[in-house]
């Protein structure tokens, strides 16, 4: 039996420090790449089902998903970006 590594497209909440006048302002430094993050604020909300692997990219997968019952709306296998099978040396 193989092992794979499989990532899955998740939503979190982060929190920044940002200094500025308004908040608009720090929104805009936040964006732009000048917020500092706040330890242990980093949550977990829900996996993304609206991003994946294009099922044309990996038609052998879409085929699986969608014989185990498994819908591929929009043409996307939910939630994985990528699937790689792990080869252990020894």
């Amino acid at each position: 039996m193989a092992t794979f590594e499989i990532e899955q497209y998740e939503l979190h909440v982060m929190t920044y420090r940002v200094e500025a006048d308004t908040p608009g302002e720090a929104v805009v430094k936040l964006l732009q790449g000048h917020g500092e993050p706040l330890d242990d604020t980093l949550e977990f909300i829900e996996v993304c089902h609206d991003k994946g692997i294009a099922a044309d990219s990996a038609p052998d997968l879409a085929t699986h998903l969608r014989q185990a019952g498994i819908e591929l709306g929009g043409g996307v296998v939910p939630l994985i970006p990528t699937v790689r099978e792990c080869y252990q040396v020894g």
